[in-house]
């Protein structure tokens, strides 16, 4: 089929169509979608007018034929594998034809959507690709060269982290020699493209590389000093990937690396520097990193301290974006002398401290050096414990009293960085730090008091002051309002329930706090107070705590307009609060729920407006969507923490609720068919009754939405289905082989997202509850896949739930258990806490098997096939031998 030619009419119909897609209003792109899904089902070959478009209509715009390509590979995944080799033929064909073009967009594209084949496809379907990339190589043109190159990479790429690629089953041992002769080409592209595949092959670690890991760890060596920052970058990342991975490759230079680090850590090139800087981090999973360290620990704790410090440009950035006024003010207020006391003690706990924090405490949330310094740090607490306190203190000592405020905020930093890895040896000291820390929380310059609060809030197992800690909340300087809001959500969330006894102190704070923000910090409070409302739960549910926090809210939310960006912010908020105050939030719930439709209903309305205006983009206000998204979040809190509550039902019953899940169901927006769809599944669960004469309408909208290709889609579509055969079971029976035949396809592609994989889990779980008859017959097709994901299912009640399907599907069909065996055993050995009636169902369903394949003189063969661990473990768990 590569002597294909298109139809010229066809041709101007793809031609439009492509064009349609760039324009930005949403009905025209449903518009847009129909038409390829009416093409899709007419013309078998449409994906070879893409193609054609993409490579050789040299004369369409630019922009139209990148379209073209970015379509042809999303169209492909629609592609059935019964027509892949005809459909193929030609768009391969093509596809490496338009690597050899001039324009570096064009063979950018074909390398994209060449690399989306073999990852759908696999790489058995195109087997002499590799190969082809490395005659390519070879190729006189440098057009051709860089597209070889590019789609190389991209395939690497592609494949780095996928377990169930067969990448591994391509034949490399011809390209690869070709790749390092590219690391000394005179073109920086080939020589960042060609090193750059290979960091993408170290995470796969063919045999192919194995063979030739010498001369590539060689050729690393010879360019570490190559001229191109973007080369000496690579370097690194190469040097941090073999030590996090495959350590004893480099250990014969272990001390050459180390010194090459620390000399690249302190380069001009700030991105350099943080590339060389990620190194000391990945030391933290290897083996006798401490032994390897030592002898440099001299020279690397300084430097990282010194590379904490802020540079005068990230200080210039916080002056120019109104973070900060004047940051030199008032830096030496508290200049008491402090001595460390080194004298060790015996306590230790090991969850101290570990609350996850990322560095990025600056509201500029970009990794740099500074944050990756302080990581590294960390990691040398963790590495060494207390004994990098022999290094550090006599530093610490010095920086936390030195005149210059921003070499003191750097080493306040770095007395958090270490909290969780020195927790003994800072023990005998920690009365002093505390003393000295926390009058810096109202220092005056904000860079230096909003780390200070952040460090206290790492030694909150000790904090003895927590009403000075909580009162930096109500500062006038607008950084430290945000850095005391970001350290009191770390320190709520490392203390859990023992914020309890502080829950009306945090209450009038928040309360005052709300009065006093400006506009973007309150978006920070919200936050702040959302996660005060995760962890109190039920225990917010008070009178006086409610007045506290909801009085205010209240007045902000009445303040703000329908499609003010605040109100998007606090619609989270009010969500968050729906669920824990549940019973408490009834008060509250009609005028939100109200607010919120008007708001949903306004701009379905503004769609409609849009859909229908005869002009080529609809020239009125179109609202954010986060405003429809919130709205529906907002409603689904209150269904969910009122459920069956008449007040809501007849709230829902009174509203066009209903009528518009299935229109806001084929909305464009991914975001908003997932909010949707967490809506509705709430409603199935709490009013399925209001549901029913809808879900007609609804369920080939869900099965379609089961397509993996949007995760979070794919996931609620699925729990949405689950809570239909629980809560409405008569109401799915018509669809359910559809609806099996979507799950099993999904349950069968492992390398889909483990979320999409767990959400389906559940759902033939439930399914195998609700319909055991029919979902037994299709055992087969699913029990292996389905074995091997119960076990990463983590919500209890799920799990639970699941495994309790599977009990009913393996005594229905048995035959096809057995024929699975080891994988029933796994999944049911890896649920080690069930509840006594399921554990005694596993017991059951076990001890038939036996009883029956005995009578056969088959169950000794069974038996002894299983590894001996899991023969032990079921001896030991269920009595079986």
């Amino acid at each position: 089929m590569t002597d294909w030619n298109p139809d010229e009419k066809t041709l101007l119909e793809i031609h439009n169509l492509l064009i349609n897609m760039q324009q930005g209003n949403t009905e025209t792109q449903l518009r847009v979608l129909q038409d390829l899904e009416q093409l899709n089902q007419t013309l078998v070959d449409l994906n070879n007018y893409f193609v054609f478009v993409l490579v050789q209509l040299k004369q369409e715009s630019m922009m139209n034929r990148q379209f073209a390509g970015l379509t042809l590979k999303n169209n492909l995944r629609k592609t059935p594998k019964e027509f892949l080799t005809q459909i193929l033929e030609y768009v391969k064909h093509q596809l490496v034809f338009g690597l050899m073009d001039e324009n570096i967009k064009i063979r950018t594209t074909c390398g994209i959507v060449i690399s989306n084949i073999t990852y759908n496809y696999g790489f058995h379907n195109w087997p002499n690709l590799v190969n082809y990339l490395a005659e390519l190589l070879e190729n006189d043109s440098e057009f051709a060269v860089d597209g070889a190159l590019d789609c190389f990479h991209k395939l690497c790429e592609e494949n780095s982290n996928e377990y169930e690629t067969d990448f591994l089953e391509v034949d490399l041992e011809v390209i690869l020699p070709k790749l390092l002769v590219f690391f000394f080409h005179s073109n920086e592209r080939f020589r960042i493209l060609s090193l750059s595949s290979f960091i993408e092959l170290l995470m796969l670690m063919p045999g192919e590389l194995i063979t030739i890991m010498d001369q590539f760890i060689q050729n690393v060596f010879k360019i570490a000093q190559d001229e191109s920052i973007e080369i000496r970058k690579r370097v690194c990342r190469v040097f941090c990937l073999l030590l996090k991975i495959r350590t004893a490759y480099l250990l014969p230079f272990i001390g050459d690396v180390i010194q090459y680090m620390l000399i690249t850590t302190q380069d001009e090139s700030p991105e350099l520097a943080l590339e060389a800087c990620e190194f000391w981090s990945f030391f933290e999973d290897v083996e006798d990193a401490m032994t390897l360290l030592t002898p440099f620990m001299n020279d690397l704790v300084p430097l990282l301290l010194q590379k904490m410090i802020f540079t005068e440009n990230e200080i210039e950035e916080y002056i120019e974006t109104g973070e900060i006024e004047n940051p030199e003010q008032n830096q030496n207020q508290n200049q008491q002398e402090l001595k460390f006391d080194q004298e060790k003690e015996t306590q230790s706990d090991d969850d101290f401290g570990k609350a996850d924090y990322d560095y990025t405490n600056e509201s500029q949330g970009k990794w740099n050096l500074r944050k990756s310094s302080a990581n590294a740090l960390e990691t040398l607490s963790y590495i060494f414990a207390d004994d990098l306190l022999q290094y550090l203190l006599s530093h610490l000592e010095t920086n936390l009293q030195n005149e210059n405020w921003i070499v003191q905020e750097a080493a306040v930093l770095a007395l958090g960085a270490i909290a969780p890895g020195c927790y003994s040896g800072m023990i005998s000291s920690l009365n002093q730090v505390l003393t000295f820390l926390i009058p810096l929380m109202k220092n005056e310059n904000p860079l230096l008091s909003s780390i200070t609060c952040w460090t206290i809030s790492r030694y909150s197992e000790w904090i003895v002051d927590f009403p000075s800690f909580l009162s930096c909340s109500l500062s006038q300087q607008r950084r430290v309002q945000y850095a005391a809001c970001s350290s009191l959500n770390s320190f709520i969330v490392y203390s859990g329930k023992k914020i309890i006894p502080f829950l009306n102190d945090i209450l009038q704070v928040l309360n005052q706090a709300l009065r006093k923000y400006n506009q973007k910090n309150r978006t920070y409070l919200y936050v702040l107070i959302s996660c005060v409302a995760e962890t109190a739960g039920e225990e917010l549910n008070k009178q006086e705590y409610i007045e506290l926090l909801m009085d205010p809210l209240i007045k902000q939310w009445e303040k703000l307009k329908d499609f003010d960006f605040e109100l998007i912010a606090i619609f989270e908020t009010f969500s968050t609060l729906a669920v824990s105050l549940k019973q408490g939030f009834l008060p509250f719930a009609q005028p939100f729920f109200t607010r919120c439709m008007n708001v949903i209903e306004e701009i379905l309305n503004t769609y409609q407006m849009a859909a229908q205006s005869k002009e080529e983009t609809f020239k009125g206000f179109i609202p954010d969507q986060g405003f429809l998204n919130s709205s529906l979040e907002l409603i689904g809190s209150i269904i969910e923490g009122l459920p069956g509550n008449p007040e809501i039902q007849k709230m829902i019953l009174d509203s066009h609720f209903t009528q518009m899940i299935p229109y806001l169901l084929k909305d464009i927006k991914s975001e908003t068919r997932q909010s949707t769809l967490a809506l509705l599944g709430a409603t199935i669960s709490s009013f399925p009754k209001i549901i029913l004469p809808q879900v007609p309408e609804l369920l080939p909208l869900l099965i379609h939405l089961l397509d993996p290709s949007y995760i979070f889609v794919s996931q609620n579509a699925s729990w949405v289905i689950g809570e239909l055969a629980m809560n409405l079971p008569d109401s799915i029976e018509s669809k359910l082989d559809e609806i099996i035949s979507y799950l099993v396809q999904i349950i069968n592609k492992l390398s889909q997202s483990r979320s999409v994989i767990e959400s389906v889990s559940i759902t033939i779980g439930r399914l195998s509850l609700t319909f055991p008859q029919q979902m037994a017959s299709r055992l087969q097709e699913f029990l292996e896949n389905w074995s091997v994901t119960l076990r990463s299912i983590e919500i209890p009640k799920e799990k639970e739930t699941a495994y309790r399907g599977l009990c009913n599907l393996a005594q229905i069909n048995p035959d096809v258990t057995v024929s699975n065996f080891v994988y029933f055993c796994d999944a049911i050995l890896s649920y080690t806490n069930p509840s006594v009636e399921l554990n005694q169902a596993f017991y059951t369903i076990l001890h038939s098997f036996k009883s029956e394949l005995q009578n056969h003189s088959q169950w000794n063969s069974l038996f002894s096939s299983l590894h001996p661990r899991m023969k032990e473990d079921l001896g030991k768990r269920f009595d079986l031998n």
